[in-house]
């Protein structure tokens, strides 16, 4: 018998975890802010419905220009709202994980936002 297996599933371990952070916090506050952008984008419905990070978070990417505790902050806001959009919405955390490794190099994204989303795995039970 198979089930369906949510993508946040699939890096299930800290370390995985603890390298999507750390690969975040790489990135300059701007660029994880649009990058949670493009994120909500490759989440939208079949209506072009979407989510958008709050306004205030402007406000946090300013404050982490300027301040380590506010990069810290941000870092771990940015992260909170992918697990979010993970857990909720379908945002599939590997090829997030595959991509950010790229981008927090300072290399454009190689797929469209939408290959973000995930497609439904079949796990063995």
């Amino acid at each position: 018998m198979s089930a369906w297996k949510p993508a946040y599933i699939t890096l299930d371990t800290r370390d995985d975890r603890t390298q999507i952070w750390r690969l975040l916090h790489r990135m300059p506050p701007a660029s994880r802010y649009a990058y949670l952008v493009r994120c909500c984008e490759a989440v939208k419905d079949g209506l072009g419905n979407g989510l958008f990070p709050l306004p205030s978070m402007r406000v946090m990417v300013r404050d982490a220009e300027r301040c380590d505790r506010g990069d810290d902050r941000l870092t771990n806001s940015v992260y909170a709202d992918l697990l979010q959009l993970a857990a909720n919405r379908e945002l599939d955390l590997l090829a997030v994980a595959l991509e950010l490794e790229r981008v927090a190099d300072g290399r454009a994204p190689d797929q469209p936002a939408s290959a973000l989303r995930v497609t439904r795995r079949l796990a063995s039970v």
